[in-house]
């Protein structure tokens, strides 16, 4: 009988992707918090203090245009308008994302990070 992979496993390989990126400096950590943050609520482990910053910077920065998906919205000259904003979110949370996802690396990758 085949093994069935956890319901949970496509959301945490999604998380360990993501984070790898940020980690590497491939991935800007402004549009990875707000993609980082439906996966830890599915996960159930947002407000896990180690990774309760991101819920922070997606609340302080749910105004700006940040994913594609929210620019499609947008005006051309809108978007232009907000690049600075858009700076200055990144350069305000880079660190403290970088700091989670090497948090939440080691908590996926020791244990199956409480979801097997």
């Amino acid at each position: 009988m085949p093994s069935e992979s956890h319901p949970h496993q496509q959301t945490v390989e999604k998380l360990l992707q993501l984070a790898a990126g940020v980690l590497s400096g491939e991935y800007p950590a402004l549009p990875a918090a707000h993609e980082l943050v439906p996966c830890l609520r599915t996960l159930g482990i947002l407000e896990d203090p180690r990774f309760s910053f991101l819920a922070v910077v997606e609340s302080e920065t749910e105004h700006l245009p940040i994913l594609e998906a929210d620019r499609k919205n947008w005006l051309p000259g809108s978007l232009v308008g907000k690049k600075p904003d858009l700076d200055r979110a990144e350069l305000w949370c880079r660190d403290g994302v970088v700091e989670v996802c090497d948090a939440l690396v080691s908590h996926l990758r020791s244990d199956g990070g409480g979801f097997a």
